[in-house]
């Protein structure tokens, strides 16, 4: 779940195609898990390797690149700044708070304060752009998976905004059917 994001639609699109493999293939979970991990390391999407660090060990290496691993204590065990999603919470406003919490010779500077921001918006914004082509290639992945007619359904499905609330009518319109059944099953592939 970590790997690719904690994105729910993410999650949810690799749920069931992991689900749909092993009907299809009687294949133990961890197998097709461990294939379809593959096949987005293969496209470069994953939100972090398996071994990457998390929690207190990410904050300081990542403040040690910032050459700011002299404020480890500060910002975390003072602030609670201890895993990466909190990190890329901290505001202005936090770092004013933790300044006026500390003795004169632990405050973080002005410089470092700028810096510690600007890496912090970097940060989200490559966060972001991850999650976003980590959604794409979920959603890539399972069309792929579709059968040509339904992948034509889906493509059909084009015409409408994103993000907009289809009424089954016109989809059953759409894609020349009568049957609500057979548009609920289409819709959940």
């Amino acid at each position: 779940v970590n790997r690719v994001g904690l994105h729910p639609m993410a999650i949810s699109i690799l749920g069931r195609m992991m689900r749909d493999r092993q009907m299809q293939e009687s294949t133990k979970i961890d197998v097709i898990s461990e294939s379809v991990l593959n096949e987005l390391e293969r496209d470069g999407v994953l939100m972090m390797e398996e071994a990457e660090e998390v929690g207190k060990k990410w904050v300081k290496n990542w403040l040690k690149e910032l050459k700011l691993e002299n404020h480890f204590e500060l910002l975390v065990e003072v602030g609670g700044f201890d895993t990466k999603e909190s990190m890329l919470e901290l505001t202005k406003d936090d770092l004013k708070d933790l300044n006026e919490e500390t003795t004169k010779s632990k405050k973080i500077k002005l410089k470092d304060r700028k810096t510690l921001l600007k890496s912090v918006l970097a940060e989200r914004k490559e966060d972001t752009e991850r999650r976003h082509k980590c959604v794409y290639a979920c959603i890539q992945m399972s069309v792929k998976q579709l059968n040509d007619e339904m992948e034509d359904w889906f493509v059909r499905m084009a015409v409408f905004p994103k993000d907009a609330i289809v009424p089954m009518g016109c989809l059953q319109e759409l894609w020349e059917t009568k049957n609500p059944k057979f548009v609920n099953k289409c819709i959940s592939k």
